[in-house]
């Protein structure tokens, strides 16, 4: 992304977007980009924003890359930090080694440590594949031992061909794995261990309001801007149906008052069709937006996690007793 890029979008977001604008930077692997790029981000931000706007900047990587030196400069600049790790070793290496094919486990959790010398307990995202599924058990006690919160995520792929790949799993396989992840957490009670996506369930489930994504419906505040200016949806949703404009030759009032972004939200509402008159609407407000389109027939359909993330909901009521 270039500096002219840059301070288009932070000058315009701090305009325009009332009171506070969170950035996550990400990637690719944002750190590639190197310290000397977070700076100039500090220093426009500086330049541009009034005291009293609040500006958050956080970060998702993989971890390769991490030392001293970043852990020291994401502490100093108070930035969030999240980090990719599937658990120990055997399942993080089965699906990220180092491009000369040895393993990458040591770096990251090397990375990890920095990070937590420096009190910055990392949001980990463990990206479950069909290599970790009957690895639930290891890979919670590998987060507990470490004192880590982490968010389970499945890896749901789709190939050229339109089948699933050989890294995926499906939605029930899925509810599976986090109905045998939360007896474990729930077992233990440990509040210093968050579980994110489980503890938005358990929100949703007391009449709260969930805060992650994922469950709050508010798919339409998060966008994704490309390196060239342009801007579409977060970049979970994976299609290039929706380009809703250019943050480096337009105003985010054209950006959202466009033909392109008001498409997006009314066929964000028809997904929603679906959901009607379901008691679960609450607790995950209609779920992610990548699982309720197909990218295949270029249609909205029922979201595909739906029948089996009832099942989660339903086994989490009984199981705390929530009425």
């Amino acid at each position: 992304m270039s500096l002219n890029v840059l301070t288009e979008l932070i000058k315009k977001t701090v305009a325009e977007i009332k009171g506070k604008a969170t950035f996550i930077w990400h990637g690719g692997e944002p750190l590639l980009a190197g310290r000397s790029f977070y700076q100039d981000i500090l220093e426009i931000q500086s330049k541009y924003r009034e005291d009293d706007y609040k500006v958050i900047n956080g970060i998702q990587t993989n971890g390769i890359a991490l030392d001293e030196k970043w852990a020291s400069f994401f502490f100093e600049s108070h930035f969030r930090v999240g980090v990719s790790c599937d658990g120990p070793k055997k399942y993080h290496d089965k699906n990220r080694l180092l491009i000369n094919g040895l393993s990458s486990f040591d770096r990251v959790y090397n990375g990890i440590c920095e990070l937590k010398k420096f009190n910055l307990n990392p949001h980990i995202i463990s990206v479950i594949t069909r290599s970790s599924l009957k690895g639930a058990r290891e890979i919670y006690e590998f987060f507990k031992s470490n004192q880590l919160s982490f968010h389970p995520k499945p890896c749901s792929e789709n190939g050229c061909d339109g089948l699933s790949t050989e890294y995926s799993i499906s939605p029930d396989e899925y509810t599976d794995f986090m109905i045998e992840i939360f007896d474990l957490w729930w077992k233990d009670d440990n509040p210093q261990i968050k579980i994110r996506n489980l503890f938005n369930i358990l929100i949703g489930l007391r009449g709260g309001r969930p805060n992650l994504c994922e469950s709050n419906g508010d798919c339409h505040l998060f966008l994704t801007i490309e390196p060239n200016g342009d801007v579409g949806p977060c970049d979970s949703f994976l299609t290039g149906k929706y380009l809703f404009g250019n943050i480096e030759r337009q105003s985010w009032k054209e950006i959202l008052s466009g033909p392109s972004y008001n498409k997006y939200l009314k066929d964000i509402e028809n997904s929603r069709k679906f959901c009607s008159g379901c008691e679960w609407l609450s607790v995950c407000n209609g779920g992610c937006l990548r699982y309720s389109f197909d990218e295949g027939q270029d249609k909205w359909t029922e979201n595909q996690f739906c029948k089996s993330k009832i099942r989660l909901f339903k086994y989490i009521r009984e199981r705390v007793c929530v009425h």
